[in-house]
């Protein structure tokens, strides 16, 4: 039995689509016509399969990163862990400690509403750095995976959520008072 595509799988679709038709950014994507990781696949083929998508993904500058099944991205995780710059498209997700980081110093951050101009914004975003400010990003994102998503990162800082829980709490009692 056939079961229909996923809300996140339609969207990334059509994100692709208007990105492979836009004259403003060269595309280099790979797709196929059945979820690669998922079915029955050898375990070599996953492999290989998984080392194919690594490798795209290096070959990239920007790296399109949208809800999958569920409203978050693991792409968007693997970008950044690749020293890459994520093109997020912004589907109300929420992001961790997004109460402390400014997600979109590190992301092409594209409204869910606006899918039909990102070629146009991407190409905005990649013209607005100079050479050395794009190298500079692709490092800041590989730093800010290290510093805050790598495991060790992000349960060095875990306790930040508690704290800032806290801190609302906080701000509910006294508003009480």
């Amino acid at each position: 039995s056939t079961h229909p595509p996923f809300e996140g799988h339609i969207l990334r679709n059509k994100v692709i689509e208007i990105l492979k038709n836009s004259d403003l950014v060269k595309t280099n994507f790979i797709t196929y016509e059945r979820m690669v990781f998922l079915g029955k696949k050898s375990l070599e083929q996953r492999k290989q399969s998984r080392d194919e998508y690594i490798q795209n993904m290096r070959s990239s500058d920007y790296v399109v990163c949208c809800r999958g099944t569920a409203n978050f991205s693991n792409r968007l995780f693997e970008t950044l862990c690749c020293g890459r710059i994520p093109i997020l498209i912004d589907t109300d997700c929420s992001l961790p400690y997004d109460f402390i980081i400014d997600w979109k110093k590190y992301c092409v951050w594209i409204d869910e509403k606006e899918i039909t101009n990102i070629g146009q914004k991407v190409a905005e975003f990649h013209n607005n750095l100079s050479p050395q400010e794009f190298v500079d990003l692709q490092l800041e994102c590989r730093r800010f995976w290290q510093e805050w998503l790598s495991t060790e990162g992000f349960f060095s800082k875990f306790h930040l959520h508690f704290k800032s829980v806290l801190i609302a709490e906080g701000r509910k009692q006294k508003g009480k008072d």
